[in-house]
């Protein structure tokens, strides 16, 4: 029996089939099907109370245009943030810039 399998046919629980639904989790459940796109928008969505205690870790200097996009490695160890610069920077966890890319982009960098 393949992994799918195993997953599709074990019960279904509110945590989901490995305990605790983070992002990895409910992105994963998405790709199988087993979370419908709306019911995978619903537990992304972020609470009021939870962005009341967030709290600023790091100020990242260095893009010279507004940041438009940004995303983790699976590690959470490295984030790369695109911008109006047309370049991505890559940080390490603890706010320094690792590494600029150009692009060569002539606009805008979104995604």
């Amino acid at each position: 029996m393949t992994l799918e399998r195993d997953i599709w046919n074990s019960p279904r629980t509110p945590f989901g089939p490995f305990g605790a639904r983070g992002s990895h989790s409910l992105a994963w459940e998405r790709e199988f099907s087993l979370l419908s796109p709306h019911q995978f928008r619903q537990q992304q969505q972020f609470t009021e109370d939870l962005i009341g205690r967030l709290g600023l870790a790091y100020e990242l200097k260095g893009h010279e245009g507004c940041v438009n996009c940004i995303s983790w490695n699976e590690e959470g160890t490295l984030l790369a943030s695109g911008s109006d610069d047309c370049k991505v920077r890559v940080w390490n966890d603890r706010g320094k810039c690792q590494h600029v890319v150009a692009t060569g982009h002539t606009g805008n960098i979104f995604g």
